[in-house]
């Protein structure tokens, strides 16, 4: 947002000249919920449109002072009585749910231990479309973010409740188990499409927030198909086989068939 103010108001305003106050209902009693990747975008949004009525005003001072830094513009347009605040609310009106659709491909690689059941991301390699993104690092950051809790989703985080009283039973990460450090693939590789801007985002970006966790259920799929493998080693059933989420190691262990006939040299 920071990066959006300073890019459309210009003059030589940097990002570090830029404070963000803490919303509230007190300033804005109409916020939305954040949901579907969309607040970011949204804030952004706004900011560029109430950023493009300011710079309306102060170019009007501005065009006088072209050798003038953004402090001494300021100065000038408050002397003269400039209104220097904007308000913009976002209300999209489109008759379609959606603008528009991201895009991504993933491909995981999975070592299982078939005696244990545990699972081991060797290596992931992500290609996401977010359009033109207007900051790559936390871009990326945000696409590993989102591969790691979609791993949690399929292979480790297991919620047990009681029939009765439907209260979850494992609440504590001794038997509850989000990933940690060591979970994390091992080899793990983020690109962002190139030269792919959205005509219909914001600065022809796109969301980045939840769609790249969709792409995580590749882990799921690289240690079915090492299952697959491992059946075929010692010779078994290798048809097709159900392999629900979260693929934990007792059920990762389970579906590999072994049996103690086999623990011999």
């Amino acid at each position: 947002v920071c990066q959006v103010a300073a890019y459309s108001l210009g003059h030589g305003l940097t990002v570090d000249q830029i404070s963000i106050r803490p919303a509230t209902t007190f300033m804005n009693p109409n916020g939305a919920a954040t949901w579907s990747s969309v607040t970011s975008e949204l804030c952004c949004e706004a900011v560029l449109n109430c950023c493009t009525a300011l710079k309306e005003r102060i170019d009007t001072v501005a065009k006088d002072m072209p050798s003038a830094t953004w402090v001494e513009i300021i100065e000038k347009c408050y002397s003269l009585g400039v209104d220097l605040s904007a308000k913009y609310m976002v209300y999209p009106q489109n008759s379609h749910e959606f603008n528009y659709n991201t895009y991504g491909s993933t491909c995981t690689e999975a070592e299982i231990d078939v005696l244990t059941g545990e699972a081991e991301i060797l290596r992931a390699d992500i290609l996401y479309d977010c359009g033109r993104s207007m900051n790559p690092e936390i871009d990326v950051g945000q696409v590993e973010g989102a591969f790691i809790m979609g791993l949690g989703y399929w292979l480790t985080e297991q919620a047990i409740y009681d029939p009765t009283t439907g209260l979850q039973l494992n609440t504590g990460t001794w038997d509850y188990h989000p990933p940690f450090s060591k979970d994390i693939p091992i080899d793990f590789r983020v690109s962002l499409l190139k030269d792919a801007p959205n005509p219909l985002g914001v600065l022809r970006s796109k969301a980045v927030g939840e769609p790249p966790q969709c792409m995580s259920c590749s882990c799921l799929f690289a240690v079915q198909d090492a299952i697959y493998h491992a059946r075929e080693e010692i010779g078994k059933d290798k048809d097709y086989f159900a392999l629900d989420g979260p693929a934990t190691v007792e059920a990762t262990q389970l579906k590999c068939l072994v049996d103690p006939s086999q623990f011999v040299f």
